[in-house]
């Protein structure tokens, strides 16, 4: 098989694990706006009564993870610097997203009194896993997408 067709081969199996993924984020948006229309419980935001439907059965984290009230409301922008009508100057912006600082480690104690499974070892500390945060693992992911498309 040549180079080209080599390439070919490459970008056809890229083309379809992207349409793949896509069409499993599309359910996966139909499921959370259905969930937020629904009616919801008194005295529960809509993001509330999402993240209770969502994570009800049980969570890896036990308690309050992070101690912070889920009472901010955010304003969308549909048009920022990442969506530039300036290819160039949005890519930029793209490109400058640090999506490697996600990992982390835990100590295996910690590790397992919140019921998380133990990571891959850290390399000079045996007692400690390696984890690389999801939020930054999705942000990967969208920046590999967004420069496939």
């Amino acid at each position: 098989m040549t180079m080209a067709g080599i390439q070919r081969t490459r970008q056809i199996r890229i083309t379809i694990v992207l349409v793949a993924s896509l069409c499993l984020n599309a359910l996966m948006g139909v499921y959370v706006v259905t969930l937020l229309f629904r009616e919801q419980p008194e005295g529960l935001s809509k993001f509330g009564e999402l993240t209770q439907t969502l994570f009800r059965k049980e969570s890896r984290l036990k308690g309050d993870t992070a101690g912070l009230a889920r009472d901010q409301q955010i304003v969308y922008h549909a048009h920022t610097e990442f969506s530039d009508d300036n290819d160039t100057a949005a890519n930029a912006h793209w490109d400058a997203l640090d999506t490697h600082s996600g990992l982390i480690t835990l100590k295996d104690d910690y590790a397992r009194e919140m019921g998380i499974t133990l990571g891959a070892r850290f390399p000079w500390n045996d007692q400690k896993g390696v984890y690389w945060l999801r939020s930054s693992h999705d942000l990967h992911c969208i920046v590999r997408v967004k420069f496939s498309i």
